[in-house]
């Protein structure tokens, strides 16, 4: 059972592929700017995020603009930072179809990497991470919708891959393999942090916790110590922690 990932982090992630990113001259000398076009646009449904689709709503980044330090990463790659908003690096663009953002390329190898990648269209997408402060969801025609309303902005930027979403592909087969859905779990979890969680909810979390407190008891070995879990344990211990907290404060 190798490659358990965290999946109940309070911190999304989506893909913008439909989006453009274009370059532009910057001050002489630099490697020049690069712009998401939008970065993250509004009112613009997504693919099937498993079992729901959703839509950024206009005003939902606002209050986070004029207060966070956001960045730009290549890839969500922390050690791979372009720019920084409170440093003038990353200059973003509330706009009424979205959140256009264009960023000084700092004169790195993976920046000039970057650039040539952009310019051969082999890198032409945009994500963004996030925190979810309000959402909507509604149900039109059997199949459930959310509208996020207010989020806290992390990081938006060019990514390669993209991809929808990212939710622990590790625990995706895991939960399968005990006749688990993973992506009832994810929507059911995202209902309870918004307060909007149905008794439907709270069953598939409740089922969640059993089965990871199972999987805990087998990979706990009989003489391991307390406080230094293998790292598999420790990841399960993790996650069973998290998922008995969001269901207490539901």
């Amino acid at each position: 059972m190798d490659g358990f990932e965290p999946l109940l982090s309070e911190i999304e992630l989506r893909a913008v592929p439909k989006t453009e990113l274009r370059l532009k001259d910057g001050a002489d000398g630099s490697l020049g700017i690069l712009e998401g076009l939008p970065g993250i646009p509004y009112n613009s449904w997504s693919e099937d995020l498993g079992g729901f689709r959703e839509r950024v709503l206009p005003g939902a980044f606002d209050e986070s603009l004029m207060e966070a330090d956001i960045v730009s990463c290549r890839d969500h790659d922390d050690s791979q930072i372009l720019g920084r908003t409170s440093e003038g690096q990353l200059r973003l663009d509330n706009r009424d179809d979205g959140l256009f953002y264009e960023v000084d390329l700092p004169d790195t190898t993976y920046s000039r990497d970057l650039k040539e990648l952009v310019t051969t269209k082999r890198v032409k997408g945009n994500s963004f991470r996030f925190v979810t402060i309000e959402d909507r969801w509604s149900v039109i025609s059997g199949k459930e919708y959310r509208d996020l309303v207010k989020c806290e902005l992390y990081e938006v930027g060019p990514v390669t891959m993209p991809a929808y979403p990212a939710t622990g592909l590790g625990l995706r087969s895991l939960f399968g393999r005990l006749g688990l859905d993973h992506e009832h779990l994810y929507r059911s979890l995202l209902r309870a942090r918004s307060g909007q969680m149905e008794q439907k909810d709270m069953d598939v979390i409740e089922q969640a916790i059993e089965a990871l407190r199972r999987v805990s008891r087998k990979l706990e070995p009989a003489s391991a110590p307390e406080d230094k879990p293998t790292g598999r344990l420790n990841i399960v211990r993790r996650n069973l922690d998290l998922l008995e907290k969001e269901l207490e404060r539901s």
